[in-house]
């Protein structure tokens, strides 16, 4: 067993995000912008742990990060590669010139900013318009990209070189309403392109809009789900493999733990808060160093999973704020050195199915993990 301080830790495959990112090489031609999602602590799985791997792997030319300060995060680190920040600036504009890193925006104020910023440091500042195509949350309506691209291209120091959108229901078996929004950002590249204007990056599929048409949408993509080996949803899958009969993604995280007690608890007896699960005859348990606080939902309470041994035990009782206890009667051999899978790639502790269970979707459980658990890559 490898030797980790932590009674709890998280395996990052390094040779399963490798294939991902080749499969999405594959997909979408030697020419487009690859740049991975690494937003909510790289969606759970460690932010400077995926950043090492973005930075080593020949197939990821960007990242994209919501904040700025994630983006500082990541040059401070030693990050390389261009950066795109596609939410907000929550530290000073100054930054993302003074670190060359891009930014979205979508009004006056944000580029009034970048662009005093640019003049002081004789350097651009660099933009990627955001259109707001039918999500309804940051960006300005397709009508307006001309008026503020104009504006934009007023400003001293500012180059703007990508125009983006992000799909609503990219993932849902109706297309009806992405086929829409490809429209309206169509219609809104064809407007700035009749006026002259060349924009470099042209962006708006994520993970699920990668399997829309046959080819991705435009010449950068923003993989999230998709580089950590996740289906958006079973109708992404679908589509995707019609597509693409030979593409396979490979789960990036493993989620595991050490035991800190094995006892027997006598028949009759409760177990964990408010009585909630009692023993039917002599049980065997073993005590986890994991709980709600480190992000194991309390909704598996008497419902989860995990696997040791080659084996599954159950969860009995209610999942505590930092400890859960599991029946392990059936199972052979169990010291205080097995290791315990709570997520894997296993059968029933799959996160799609630990998600399920606990009734939420796969991508909140896995930013809920704790960030103050290491991330190992392996």
């Amino acid at each position: 067993m490898m030797q980790i301080a932590s009674l709890t830790w998280i395996e990052i495959n390094k040779e399963a995000f490798e294939h991902n990112a080749m499969q999405l090489r594959k997909i979408v031609g030697p020419h487009t912008i690859i740049a991975p999602v690494l937003k909510s602590n790289a969606y759970g799985h460690g932010l400077h742990q995926m950043q090492q791997l973005c930075q080593e792997n020949k197939h990821v030319d960007w990242t994209c990060v919501v904040s700025l300060s994630d983006g500082i995060t990541l040059r401070e680190k030693g990050f390389k590669k261009p950066i795109l920040v596609f939410g907000y600036c929550d530290v000073d504009p100054f930054q993302a010139v003074l670190h060359a890193i891009d930014v979205v925006a979508f009004d006056i104020h944000l580029l009034k900013a970048l662009s005093k910023a640019a003049c002081s440091l004789g350097r651009p500042a660099y933009v990627h318009i955001k259109i707001d195509t039918g999500m309804s949350r940051l960006g300005i309506f397709a009508q307006q990209v001309l008026q503020l691209y104009e504006y934009a291209d007023s400003l001293p120091g500012i180059m703007v070189r990508g125009i983006c959108s992000h799909l609503a229901r990219a993932g849902a078996q109706d297309l009806t309403i992405t086929q829409q929004q490809l429209e309206r950002f169509a219609h809104a590249i064809s407007t700035l392109e009749q006026r002259g204007y060349e924009v470099e990056y042209k962006h708006m599929a994520a993970s699920a809009g990668l399997f829309v048409t046959q080819q991705p949408a435009y010449n950068f993509v923003r993989p999230g789900r998709q580089i950590y080996g996740l289906w958006t949803s079973e109708a992404s899958k679908q589509r995707a493999h019609h597509l693409y009969p030979e593409l396979t993604i490979k789960p990036v995280m493993t989620w595991k733990c050490r035991i800190v007690q094995i006892k027997t608890i006598p028949k009759d007896q409760y177990i964990s808060y408010d009585g909630t699960y009692k023993t039917v005859a002599d049980t065997t348990v073993a005590i986890l160093p994991v709980g709600y606080y480190e992000g194991y939902s309390r909704n598996l309470s008497n419902k989860g999973l995990v696997y040791l041994n080659g084996h599954y035990a159950p969860i009995v009782g209610i999942v505590c704020m930092n400890l859960m206890v599991i029946d392990i009667t059936h199972i052979p051999d169990v010291t205080l050195d097995t290791p315990v899978i709570l997520v894997g790639d296993y059968p029933h502790i799959t996160i799609y199915e630990i998600a399920e269970r606990a009734n939420v979707v796969p991508l909140e459980f896995l930013t809920g993990i704790s960030p103050t658990i290491p991330r190992i890559v392996v």
